[in-house]
């Protein structure tokens, strides 16, 4: 059983799929005093779009992979990313979805791979915090306990099918 634990969080600990699209998709510049922001593709794709606000962006933007497909949406407040956000994967399912508060995610998440494997917990302050529940797309689970961004307990694995 510690065996599969450790395997299983060696597996979960990594940085996910979803961690890399969220890391992807960045605050836009907003330069100057435009009040809208669009960034095209050569093909004339509308690939990041957004309102601004004293240059810098202000209210729901959406961000698009370069297969049109929507990569994030969510709002600004005074240029940081404020309430839900989804970030989606390239084939349009769902990568990663919560709160950010200034900038931050605080609230509720859920992080998923391209694999299937899902990670659901708590973050504060862009912290994860409390227990987070791990599933690969096999079945198998665990719970590990984090403070501080840290993992400080790992507990309840199950092995697929069980």
């Amino acid at each position: 059983m510690i065996a599969l634990a450790l395997s299983l969080a060696t597996i979960l600990l990594a940085p996910s799929a979803a961690t890399a699209v969220q890391g992807s998709v960045q605050a836009p510049p907003c330069a100057g005093s435009a009040t809208r922001w669009e960034v095209k593709s050569e093909a004339g794709l509308v690939l990041e779009e957004g309102p601004c606000r004293e240059g810098r962006p202000e209210g729901r933007w959406i961000y698009r992979h370069d297969n049109g497909v929507v990569a994030a949406e969510g709002t600004f407040t005074g240029g940081e990313r404020d309430g839900r956000w989804v970030f989606r994967f390239p084939n349009g399912s769902v990568a990663s979805e919560g709160a950010y508060l200034d900038g931050l995610e605080h609230g509720p998440w859920v992080e998923r791979s391209g694999t299937g494997d899902v990670e659901e917990g708590t973050y504060s302050q862009g912290e994860r915090v409390g227990s987070w529940d791990m599933r690969t797309n096999e079945g198998a689970s665990l719970i590990i306990d984090y403070a501080g961004d840290e993992p400080v307990e790992l507990h309840a694995a199950t092995a697929p099918g069980r």
